[in-house]
């Protein structure tokens, strides 16, 4: 499956050496049963788990379309280089727009079963930095409070701003003679957390949570499928406009990327090809989808599901080939892991037989994260669920 044995990721932050203990990647702010905000670029899905679970973990999960923004005046973008995570809007929202929006966010609490008036945001990749560091082994021993205040100073240098600038969260990688980092950390600007916790506030709500969009489908798909300490798997969120693979090994995400796959490209390239309407397009690929081979020799090569996969055979391949370079660049690092499956999710991944074109490709299982317990949902609202029980269930 693998063949490209890369060691540096492109892209990559140069590895510092600091001291400090990892807490644990699923917390990024102290663990609150919340309703979860999942804001992407076509809508916000709303989620609230039930504490204690049960087959019916799910108390309600809504999606809607909301104008706006949730980002700050003042934000920037920290992330230039051509293949590091960017964010998704070029162009920064004053605060009324931000108030707007998150008023509007405030009237679906009103319009579901949703019980409390704590909330929580599911920020995408895109919206922080991750950082991979190297910390000496008696930093390891310090409080954890020490070591994220290091972290502070160290990833300031690296992007050239100050300390107080940023909240920096981390958790500490799996141990391999063979890696150059030993710890993960995610850097949001502090302008924009309390941006958003002065709006909140103001609209009736009380901010308690954030959580990056690969940590809940992370923990999402773990719930489904759990990993052993060696196995290393993929999830990948195919959004409308971005696309974000997260590696990990057993339940410890190692390596997280933007990758040039994107939903809403897709649905271009058969509007393009098949000269009909971008609604039409998309409507064309969610009911037949890619085959790459025909499924008996009645159906004939023109087949919707054949004429689709030869119109995007050429981004499915450099989607697969994105995939390979990251398990590669893990598995230099982690030569001893298995490699066990993909998880897909995202409103890109209910593509029919996108799973199937990426499992042969790969040589792994493919399988869309689509339900738990005993609530399904489309693959397009996983990170909301995900970030939902990860509230009430993570640590």
């Amino acid at each position: 499956m693998v063949v490209d044995q890369t060691r540096t990721p492109p892209g990559a932050t140069p590895s510092r050496r600091v001291s400090g203990l990892g807490r644990g990647w699923r917390r990024l702010l102290r663990r609150h049963s919340a309703i979860l905000f999942d804001v992407g670029t076509t809508g916000v899905r709303a989620c609230q788990a039930r504490s204690g679970g049960g087959e019916d973990p799910v108390r309600e999960l809504l999606s809607v379309q909301v104008g706006g923004s949730l980002r700050v005046a003042g934000e920037r973008q920290k992330n230039g280089a051509p293949e590091e995570l960017k964010h998704e809007a070029a162009i920064e929202p004053d605060g009324n727009e931000l108030r707007a929006t998150i008023e509007r966010l405030a009237r679906l609490v009103g319009q579901g079963r949703f019980v409390g008036s704590d909330v929580g945001l599911v920020l995408p990749a895109a919206a922080v930095r991750f950082h991979t560091l190297m910390v000496s082994e008696g930093g390891l021993r310090q409080p954890a409070e020490s070591i994220q205040q290091a972290l502070k100073w160290e990833i300031a240098r690296e992007e050239r701003s100050e300390p107080h600038d940023i909240e920096v969260r981390f958790w500490r990688l799996p141990r391999s003679p063979h890696a150059r980092h030993n710890v993960m950390a995610v850097a949001l600007s502090a302008e924009q957390a309390r941006g958003w916790h002065g709006s909140f506030g103001e609209a009736g709500l009380r901010l308690s949570r954030l959580t990056i969009a690969p940590c809940a489908l992370v923990w999402l798909a773990l719930r489904g499928w759990p990993a052993a300490a060696g196995e290393l798997w993929g999830a990948l969120d195919l959004g409308a406009r971005q696309a974000t693979l997260s590696v990990v090994i057993g339940d410890v995400p190692i390596y997280v990327r933007g990758l040039s796959a994107s939903a809403e490209s897709w649905t271009q390239r058969l509007s393009e090809g098949l000269d009909v309407s971008p609604a039409e397009a998309e409507k064309l690929k969610r009911q037949h989808g890619v085959r790459a081979e025909a499924s008996s020799a009645a159906e004939g090569e023109e087949s919707l599901a054949r004429v689709n996969y030869r119109l995007l055979r050429d981004r499915l391949e450099v989607l697969a080939q994105e995939i390979e370079r990251c398990f590669s660049y893990v598995l230099g690092q982690y030569p001893d892991a298995n490699p066990v499956r993909l998880a897909l999710a995202g409103g890109g991944a209910q593509m029919p037989g996108l799973a199937e074109f990426l499992s042969a490709r790969l040589g792994l299982p493919a399988s869309v994260v689509a339900g738990v317990g005993g609530v399904d949902f489309g693959a397009e609202a996983a990170s909301a669920v995900g970030g939902a029980l990860l509230d009430v269930e993570g640590p």
